[in-house]
């Protein structure tokens, strides 16, 4: 996932241009006349796309959220606890193939559209149709032909194979999103650019005004089915701030309620700051240098090498401030299946120059890493590792490029001898399953801009787990399978797995309901939150 991107799970060429537009002063002000009980988020990015369909970013996501709902959808915190959301109960045949969902009566989309099955099963054959975006989410589990209506509030699925992650994958804030039927009818041709500055979902709240690039305004639907007893935020205003100091200063001094992807430095600012909640919460994001499996780091020894130069200490304590922890292996620590047994690769440099000149990589060799320009946390990674390998005779040239030609080209099919030897990168999941993280990375199909194997890795012990997995119906035969591939990419490792991240999100005290869901990175349940 590349930094300040914060883009989801295989990222297509449609979201590869993001706004630069945004609030970049340090005066910025809250604005005026704004309610009270409307929630501010100053947001480092714009959303790309607003149609859920085909919409995979976070930052998107963060506005989406509040506007459409799902079937199914994880209870606050949790990563596991799956709850109703336009579904009330849920069956599943003996054999996991067939899901069958009760969905909720007196359901409306804001445009009046009754909700029922009819209104998902057109939805959701839209986005498959379309195929874009997310649509593999929901895609890798059934075809528009598994989709059936019972009745009109019951419809099942027939999936391709049986699943026990289905109702998982089920829960992500994209691709499950659905759309009103009328909208899809009278929008035959335009539907995706419309949804660019109108909504047409069930959520909470309504999309109220846009300015592209700058700012978003949700205010509540009156008709929400969730009702607005208790306490709630009428209206939110997502904010684009792009500079990163502008947001810690409009959240520290009480212009934003809340502030996202802030610098470790920012964070532990914020920290002193009584009125604000700067604690570091782990989600399911982590950091890796992604290493280019050719040339010098064509061998199993060259990139453990990699891993033993890292000093892993200086980055997690001295640089990060301790908004971060060494990773053990390629999956966060909160992600179901991780092997908690994995070794950590100690700071070893004597160790790492033996393996280079076991591997035949000389001294003098020069390699290149490539960072997002901009980003205060991958320009760290970076400069580390450049001063580490300059102790065993390798030049390390970094270079910071733009978000574009970073992701451009980690996803593109250009041969490996093209791409630079290291990539600076973030990624988070889909949902919490270990093969929805691990198999896009590291499987060998995915490789040439199949997928997410930005190094070009191949390991046939990894491949034969990761596939083997994704036939395995019992957990705990699937859970032993993802661990032996963690087992085998440590061993012979993709990528030099930096750390573990926390959310970089401050909240004003004066916010109530505020929680993170390590599943739903920088994304905010706004009917939940008071003030």
């Amino acid at each position: 996932m590349p930094a300040r991107i914060s883009i989801s799970g295989p990222l297509l060429t449609a979201l590869l241009v993001a706004s630069t537009l945004g609030i970049s002063s340090a005066r910025a002000a809250r604005p005026a006349n704004v309610p009270s009980d409307t929630l501010i988020l100053a947001a480092a990015e714009a959303p790309v796309d607003l149609d859920p369909a085909s919409s995979y970013d976070s930052q998107a996501a963060a506005v989406l959220r509040g506007e459409y709902e799902s079937l199914v959808t994880l209870r606050g915190s949790s990563t596991t606890d799956i709850v109703g959301a336009l579904a009330q109960t849920w069956t599943s045949s003996p054999d996991h193939k067939t899901f069958t969902f009760h969905l909720r009566h007196g359901v409306t989309f804001h445009d009046g559209t009754p909700f029922n099955a009819e209104a998902v099963r057109t939805s959701y054959t839209r986005e498959l149709t379309l195929n874009q975006g997310p649509a593999f989410i929901i895609g890798q589990f059934f075809t528009p032909k598994g989709i059936k209506v019972v009745d009109p509030y019951t419809i099942q699925f027939t999936l391709t194979s049986p699943s026990t992650v289905f109702l998982q994958a089920m829960t992500a804030v994209w691709g499950t999103h659905i759309i009103s039927p009328t909208a899809i009818k009278q929008h035959p041709k335009d539907l995706h650019t419309w949804l660019q500055s109108h909504d047409a979902g069930t959520g909470p709240y309504m999309l109220s005004s846009i300015v592209p690039g700058q700012s978003y305004s949700l205010a509540k639907y009156p008709q929400y089915w969730g009702g607005w007893k208790g306490s709630h935020v009428s209206k939110v205003l997502v904010r684009i701030v792009t500079a990163d100091a502008t947001r810690r200063e409009l959240v520290g001094r009480g212009d934003a309620d809340i502030a996202n992807q802030l610098t470790a430095t920012d964070m532990q600012a914020l920290s002193k700051n009584s009125t604000v909640d700067a604690t570091p919460r782990y989600g399911a994001r982590n950091l890796s240098l992604v290493m280019d499996a050719y040339g010098p780091l064509d061998s199993t020894t060259a990139r453990q090498a990699m891993a033993y130069s890292l000093d892993y200490t200086a980055f997690t304590k001295n640089l990060l401030h301790g908004y971060g922890k060494q990773a053990q292996g390629p999956m966060p620590r909160t992600m179901n299946g991780h092997d908690n047994s994995l070794m950590l690769y100690p700071t070893d440099l004597t160790k790492a120059k033996a393996l280079l000149k076991q591997a035949g990589v000389a001294p003098g060799t020069k390699l290149t890493l490539w960072y997002q320009a901009e980003d205060e946390t991958t320009k760290y990674a970076a400069e580390v590792m450049q001063a580490q390998l300059a102790q065993i005779g390798i030049s390390l040239s970094v270079q910071p490029v733009s978000s574009t030609t970073l992701t451009g080209t980690y996803y593109s099919n250009k041969p490996a001898s093209q791409r630079p030897n290291f990539i600076a990168w973030y990624w988070y999941p889909d949902y919490n399953d270990a093969g929805d993280w691990l198999f896009p990375q590291y499987d060998s199909s995915q490789v040439a801009g199949a997928g997410s194997n930005g190094g070009y890795y191949k390991n046939h012990t990894v491949d034969t787990a990761l596939e083997q997995a994704a036939k395995t119906v019992d957990t705990a035969q699937r859970t032993a399978l993802y661990k032996k591939a963690q087992q085998a990419l440590v061993a012979d490792p993709a990528a030099v797995w930096l750390a573990d991240l926390p959310e970089t999100t401050a909240v004003r005290r004066t916010v109530h309901g505020y929680l993170l869901n390590p599943v739903y990175t920088d994304t905010y349940d706004y009917y939940g939150m008071s003030k």
